[in-house]
């Protein structure tokens, strides 16, 4: 999230967390719950083409009428996404961190979530703080990882992001 009006109303509806607006970088990963039936052989546009007549109904068989496994697919894959983006910033000498404590609705509103999208989670990443390096030890009993709100459609233009921001 570049915008600082839109980290602002974000700030707002994250129960005024600074590093909502403080960090150098915010990333928000959004859900396409039903992405499977959006042109699903995009997926598989390279694969052989008896892979490709195997995996057109069994994507359909796999998903359709089930919320709980769309739902955990959404989740998996910002997870996988999440991980992915907080190894590439740190491997650029970036620290990030998991963020709750939000109102999903309103910052779903704020970016435009579509409805039926879970909000899986957010991070920040940065440069980190004094008072960021303080606390590592009060918080090296919570557990690391995931975070975002998922959306592999931006997942290389932020790592491009990461790295030309680290070049900068």
């Amino acid at each position: 999230v570049e915008d600082p009006e839109l980290r602002a109303k974000i700030r707002e509806a994250a129960w005024d967390q600074a590093q909502v607006t403080e960090a150098s970088m915010l990333i928000v990963l959004c859900a396409d719950l039903k992405a499977w039936e959006k042109s699903p052989e995009r997926y598989w546009q390279n694969a052989p083409e008896a892979v490709q007549e195997f995996m057109m109904p069994a994507i359909k068989a796999y998903y359709e009428d089930k919320d709980q496994v769309q739902r955990d697919e959404a989740m998996r894959s910002c997870g996988i996404a999440a991980q992915t983006l907080m190894l590439a910033a740190k491997a650029l000498g970036y620290d990030s961190c998991p963020m709750d404590g939000f109102d999903f609705e309103k910052v779903g509103d704020e970016v435009d979530f579509r409805a039926g999208d879970p909000d899986v989670a957010r991070t920040r990443a940065g440069a980190a703080s004094a008072a960021a390096e303080a606390l590592k030890m009060q918080a090296s009993s919570v557990p690391r990882g995931f975070l975002f709100n998922h959306g592999f459609h931006g997942l290389t233009r932020i790592l491009k992001m990461l790295i030309s921001h680290k070049k900068a």
